[in-house]
């Protein structure tokens, strides 16, 4: 009874507080749910290493849920202020309306994630073995034992903790002079986290994709389409790259069939064997559909949506597997991008809608497959996950609409406290220029440059999704990894790195 009070009360906070960060700060990549390895942090000495690393993990794999669906709704809801604000004031003027259509969609775009998530699981945790070095640096922090190792990994966290509080101290000193970095300043110590544990594997795509983004920008970009919007210019190049990997998919699988036993191996099986995870698939994916054409979404859009946004999730958890961070908003970008600039009209709220379905599925996919991942570490079985799990989300449901209604109506959108910068650029976007051709040829021709010599194709991607000043620290994290030793020795001084500054975000947005 208690565990699950807890999980409620994780669940409910994580929902209000990754909500308003997001809103009032400009996160950078998911890397894993902040609030919850924050708490956990200070809870290693407490239990015995065997019952903490137990539930710390059934904790973790509960109570993100919330906190991942509110960075998704505060990167998305806003826009549909920017684009609407007379249709979105109105909306708030009914806070029971508002509150239940949030939910609604926090509902359907979860439900279906929880779908695809089981179909994904073993294919990237078993059959592939993807390492999802963020998950391994978790485990091993929550399975370090209290009493043998405190005169090394707790005193390597506690440098770690020390060296971020540095940091944050100097970098407040220097404020007035690195005011304009203000926004990535403060996404470095996650970055060079999740550089140092991943760097063995991933630094040469990563310099790659890095090499791609600056090449795209500071010569196609420049010189020929200088005119063109830079985060469409992006994401349309990227997509022609993503494009040209599809392709050579295509080239090599002439039944369809054998392209989705490729996604989902054996897993397909297991969907078409049972019977009612069959039932839960085509109901969450009917329920989806009739939200999103309540909305305003077509039935062709909606085929496009759907049929893309598996194809993502598949793409965003191998990234996750192979990097440890994802940048959330400019996957789903590369979803909603063809809407915005398609051959048939659609209505800008409808965009705002398919963007927020996106979001939240895309998020939920990441996080439950963070969390599946981490449970086959600890031994954890998949079904007692599931159903904390399945508490942790249905918190998070009747919670969500009302924390954003809540952030929305005490500070308003006006203000200084919510500028949501990342939503701000989301509704710009929507209502900016056209969709160019051209460039995306240029990202086919780049894709099939890059397969000649790398396989490691969505990690490419993924780095050159990233602005240059978040991804060059993956590099020289990267680096450091490669001149260490024995780099799994200081995974414990990262985490309290990473976990440390997790708690001056807090502190300063309470402050």
């Amino acid at each position: 009874m208690v565990f699950a009070l807890l999980i409620i009360f994780f669940s409910a906070i994580s929902v209000f507080l990754m909500s308003y960060m997001t809103m009032n700060t400009e996160l950078g990549p998911w890397v894993a749910p902040l609030f919850i390895v924050m708490c956990t942090m200070f809870a290693i000495p407490l239990l015995s290493r065997r019952l903490f690393a137990k539930y710390a993990t059934i904790m973790i794999a509960a109570g993100s849920i919330g906190g991942m669906v509110g960075m998704c709704l505060g990167l998305s809801i806003p826009s549909f202020y920017f684009v609407h604000k007379a249709e979105f004031l109105m909306m708030m003027a009914r806070p029971l309306h508002f509150a239940g259509l949030i939910s609604m969609f926090v509902l359907c775009a979860g439900a279906f994630a929880f779908v695809l998530a089981y179909l994904l699981k073993d294919h990237l945790i078993i059959e592939k073995k993807l390492p999802f070095p963020m998950v391994k640096l978790l485990h091993d922090i929550i399975s370090i034992d209290s009493k043998s190792s405190m005169s090394s990994g707790h005193r390597l966290m506690l440098s770690g903790l020390g060296l971020v509080s540095v940091f944050n101290m100097l970098t407040m000193m220097a404020r007035p002079v690195l005011h304009v970095f203000r926004a990535q300043i403060h996404i470095i110590p996650f970055m060079m986290t999740a550089g140092f544990v991943a760097g063995r594997l991933t630094l040469i795509p990563v310099c790659i994709g890095v090499g791609t983004r600056i090449l795209a920008f500071q010569f196609v970009h420049h010189q020929f389409f200088a005119s063109m919007h830079e985060i469409e210019f992006l994401i349309t190049f990227c997509s022609g790259i993503l494009l040209a990997l599809f392709l050579r998919v295509w080239l090599h699988s002439f039944v369809i069939y054998r392209q989705i036993k490729d996604f989902f191996p054996k897993s397909i099986k297991l969907f078409m064997q049972d019977w009612r995870l069959l039932l839960l698939g085509v109901g969450t994916f009917l329920c989806s559909c009739v939200l999103l054409y309540f909305c305003g979404v077509s039935w062709e859009i909606l085929i496009y949506l759907m049929s893309f946004l598996i194809i993502t999730c598949w793409n965003i958890a191998r990234i996750l597997g192979q990097i440890g961070v994802v940048d959330i908003i400019s996957f789903s970008w590369f979803i909603i991008l063809p809407l915005i600039y398609g051959v048939i009209a659609i209505p800008s709220s409808s965009v705002v809608a398919a963007a927020l379905f996106a979001m939240l599925c895309l998020g939920m996919v990441i996080d439950l497959i963070f969390s599946y991942k981490l449970a086959s570490l600890a031994k954890i079985s998949y079904q007692k996950i599931l159903q904390y799990q399945l508490l942790g989300f249905l918190t998070t449901i009747l919670i969500s609409g009302f924390a954003m209604w809540w952030h929305i109506h005490t500070f308003g959108f006006d203000s200084a406290k919510l500028t949501s910068p990342q939503a701000l650029e989301l509704g710009q976007l929507i209502q900016f220029g056209a969709y160019d051709h051209v460039v995306l040829l240029c990202g086919v021709a780049c894709g099939i440059i890059l397969q000649m010599f790398r396989k490691e194709m969505f990690t490419i991607v993924g780095a050159a999704l990233m602005m240059p000043s978040m991804s060059i620290w993956l590099i020289i994290a990267g680096v450091l990894s490669h001149v260490v030793k024995n780099p799994e020795k200081l995974y414990p001084m990262w985490f309290g790195v990473y976990a440390g500054q997790v708690c001056w975000i807090v502190m300063r947005l309470v402050i």
